[in-house]
Order: C-alpha cells, then structure tokens, then sequence
C-alpha cells in the first residue's frame, strides 16, 4: 500500500508502475498525468494530459481525461 501523504512515494511507485507499459502507452500516460494533477503539479498534468489524448486515450477515460485536462489549465493557470 502507497502512503498518500508522502508525495514523493506516490511518484515512485506509479512511475514504477508507468515504465512497465509502453512509452507511448495512452492509458499509462494519463494515469502518469492523474497522479500528478492529484499531488498539485498541475504544470506537469497539463503535457501529460494532451499527449495521452494525443495518442487515442479510448472512452471512458478519454471523456475523464479531457476534463482533467480543462481542470488541471484552470487550477495551472490560477497558479501562475
């Protein structure tokens, strides 16, 4: 079990989780995005985001990711 109030294991263990899919893998790319939009790097989330859209992210999480994405430029643009 991950501790959610440690953000720097969070990173860790989904990017451990990431690397064993492909690079270009959509579904990975947009969990890669969720966590990092979940720990307030909105910045990070927004690149990550598009390009799991980019790479045909398939329903139901294209529909959740498009919303992330709008969500994550609100929150990065509030933040600048």
């Amino acid at each position: 079990m991950v501790d959610d109030t440690a953000p720097d294991t969070m990173l860790d263990h989904m990017q451990a989780l990431v690397a064993e899919r492909a690079d270009d893998d959509p579904g990975a790319l947009y969990e890669w995005a969720s966590v990092h939009d979940y720990l307030g790097k909105e910045h990070e989330a927004v690149s990550l985001y598009r390009a799991a859209l980019d790479r045909g992210l398939s329903e139901p999480r294209r529909a959740q990711g498009m919303m992330q994405l709008a969500n994550s430029l609100r929150n990065a643009e509030g933040r600048s």
